[in-house]
């Protein structure tokens, strides 16, 4: 019987909804009265020149920092809280530019290292990972260091280790940065495919605008609040998000024309 990436344990969804929120480092505002919301199982990317807070806000979400005003809430698929209903937050896994990997771990150890935080059974893990590395194309390298890794290599373990521990949420910030142009279709593509296969929530962040728009079912283009006071930002609906052969598609040109367009606007 073929490996599958989640066992059919019971699994829930988490959506997210921010209100108002603000963000200050040393007196000056990063985030400013910043409201939005994703819904159950679906996507939003988060586009925006360096240093207007994209990352900010993921660290946010991530419940990594505090905030000054505003508030975070997660959410179940009906859009009662998340924490009421079910007692607990949502499971939230976090992907870095930087891939995150630890260099003194093989992929196998990389992975396994979520199971072994939630107590997972050693029969369990070795097949949930043998799973994943299946499920990347990265079966035949487990005993592959990261500094023996290409760059796609290494983004398909981060993400890996991301989903191996089954979460309701995935951030990722600005995760494919470091790679050349077609491995980036090629991880874009992929990161699509797991999410039409397994229906997680998911925030990127990106400085591209194809990105945004191939990955947002809906796109959030922030300004810099510090210019502004107030951050200006315009939340963008994506009908498109998920067609097929959607980069073929004029109306997927017509739209990063014009999340393009908000970006020059608001700077």
């Amino acid at each position: 019987m073929p490996h599958t990436l989640f066992k059919p344990i019971e699994q829930y969804q988490a959506g997210i909804t921010v209100k108002n929120l603000s963000k200050e480092y040393d007196a000056v505002t990063v985030l400013n009265n910043i409201s939005f919301s994703v819904e159950s199982g679906k996507s939003l990317s988060i586009i925006g020149k360096s240093g207007c807070g994209k990352s900010t806000l993921l660290s946010l979400l991530a419940q990594l920092q505090p905030h000054q005003a505003g508030s975070i809430e997660f959410t179940t698929q009906e859009g009662t809280s998340f924490l009421e209903t079910y007692k607990r937050m949502p499971r939230l896994s976090y992907v870095l530019q930087e891939y995150g990997l630890f260099p003194w771990k093989n992929a196998t150890e990389n992975l396994m290292l979520p199971l072994q935080l939630a107590k997972y059974e050693k029969a369990c893990m070795q097949e949930q990972v043998a799973s994943m590395l299946q499920e990347l194309g990265l079966a035949g390298f487990e005993k592959r260091y990261p500094q023996e890794l290409s760059g796609g290599q290494k983004q398909r373990l981060a993400l890996g280790r991301a989903l191996i521990s089954k979460p309701e949420i995935i951030l990722l910030d600005e995760p494919f940065s470091s790679v050349d142009a077609i491995t980036r279709e090629n991880l874009q593509n992929l990161i699509l495919s797991l999410w039409e296969k397994y229906q997680f929530t998911f925030v990127l962040v990106t400085h591209s605008v194809s990105e945004s728009v191939y990955l947002g079912g809906s796109i959030l283009s922030l300004a810099k609040a510090a210019e502004t006071q107030n951050s200006q930002y315009t939340l963008f609906e994506n009908p498109y998000f998920a067609a097929e052969n959607i980069r073929d598609k004029k109306e997927y040109f017509e739209l990063c024309k014009v999340v393009q367009y908000s970006l020059q606007e608001a700077h």
